[in-house]
């Protein structure tokens, strides 16, 4: 099962993730995450700089891939099909 980290302040949707059944964890779990899912509008990605090494798009913790999930604009069920997937589609 995939290790999600939510962005603080996303609490509805960490909780609609649980109750879906998948396994949320804290930010002092952050090393073992698989998804990162936080808002931004597309020029303030603060929350990204806190778990990933901007130069390089890796993990600093753990130094793996990490897919990330902007849920901005995207509805649950969007965001559901993404994590099934793994990835997202192309835009065009």
């Amino acid at each position: 099962m995939k290790n999600i980290l939510v962005q603080n302040g996303l609490n509805e949707l960490a909780e609609e993730l649980i109750r879906k059944g998948y396994n949320v964890v804290n930010y002092e779990e952050a090393n073992n995450s698989d998804v990162y899912i936080y808002m931004a509008d597309g020029h303030d990605i603060s929350s990204l700089s806190n778990i990933m090494d901007m130069d390089t798009g890796e993990s600093i913790e753990n130094k793996k891939g990490t897919l990330l999930i902007n849920a901005n604009n995207k509805t649950i069920d969007q965001i559901e099909e993404i994590l099934n997937r793994g990835y997202y589609t192309p835009l065009l």
